[in-house]
């Protein structure tokens, strides 16, 4: 059995139900080392990255049609597939994604016949990122590595053989990836944005009902959201006029000094106006029949993750 990975050229995509990206012309050296002998059956696989085959998902999906090619006067049978999706970075470092999902579980090809297995992996925004920050603004090279089962019939019984590990190459340029294919993800209408993770003991509090907001916010709280985001603010305003950070001159009923606290008069003057406007919005929650939606419980959340995260970064 010969078992050929074959890989293709790129082509234009007029319609979201057009193949996102398509080979078709036989890379050598891509190919060499995807070849195994056998005597029983000739096997070749056509690889395509396409438009979804599979209902719509509420996750991004890259799918991929895996044409398999009987050439050979015998039928024979394919299960057992297993492929993993990996990514390659522009140093040539290899990182496991995730693993392929197919549609059928077998394919029953009758003598010198193809059929199509479709197959796809499903990404996160996440793992989207990581691809972005792997391809580095180059072209994106996805490396597939896969086996299955060949069954045929041996005399009056089948004969089953595990197929060694093929692995193959896909590279994507960078003006498919970007024009075609994240397009689809609606990558560029989420905004990923990296909150760094709050850890100190000893302001514990302060964190915690920051921590408590976070997830009020995932819940559908966002009363609660804007709640914990002025007790946070109120813990944090305590540990800082506790240190001294105090002048009983200012315009603000606690006396907090951020100007001292920063040891910056035009840095602390605007940290004092927005933990002031903050604090306010804040208490707008404890009001009844105050209608609080997500885009107040977004706004509160980051702002207040941004004060404390500050703060707590000067006194550390």
């Amino acid at each position: 059995m010969n078992i050929n990975i074959i890989i293709h050229e790129a082509s234009k995509i007029s319609r979201a139900s057009d193949i996102f990206y398509t080979k078709i012309k036989l890379i050598t050296s891509e190919v060499d080392s995807m070849v195994t002998s056998y005597q029983q059956a000739d096997i070749s696989v056509d690889l395509t990255i396409s438009a979804p085959t599979t209902p719509k998902s509420i996750s991004p999906m890259l799918s991929f049609i895996f044409t398999f090619t009987n050439r050979s006067a015998i039928q024979i049978i394919l299960n057992g597939f297993h492929f993993k999706f990996n990514i390659r970075s522009k140093e040539g470092a290899i990182y496991h994604s995730t693993f392929f999902t197919f549609e059928f579980s077998r394919l029953v090809l009758s003598q010198n016949t193809r059929q199509a297995m479709p197959g796809y992996v499903v990404l996160n925004y996440y793992m989207i990122k990581k691809i972005e920050e792997l391809r580095a603004n180059g072209d994106v090279d996805f490396r597939i590595y896969g086996n299955f089962v060949e069954t045929h019939l041996k005399g009056q019984t089948q004969a089953s053989t595990q197929l060694p590990s093929l692995q193959t190459e896909v590279r994507v340029s960078k003006s498919d990836w970007v024009e075609n294919i994240l397009p689809q993800f609606d990558y560029k209408e989420v905004i990923l944005v990296e909150i760094p993770k709050l850890n100190a003991r000893e302001y514990e509090k302060v964190i915690q009902h920051l921590n408590s907001a976070w997830k009020q916010k995932h819940m559908g709280q966002y009363d609660k959201v804007l709640t914990d985001c002025r007790l946070s603010i109120e813990a944090l305003r305590a540990i800082v006029i506790a240190k001294g950070c105090i002048n009983e001159e200012l315009d603000r009923k606690d006396n907090l000094d951020w100007k001292a606290f920063f040891n910056s008069s035009s840095f602390g003057d605007i940290f004092s106006k927005i933990d002031q406007q903050i604090h306010r919005l804040t208490s707008t929650a404890a009001h009844p029949g105050k209608s609080i939606n997500l885009e107040d419980a977004d706004y509160a959340l980051l702002i207040t993750h941004a004060i404390v995260n500050m703060a707590l970064k000067k006194m550390s």
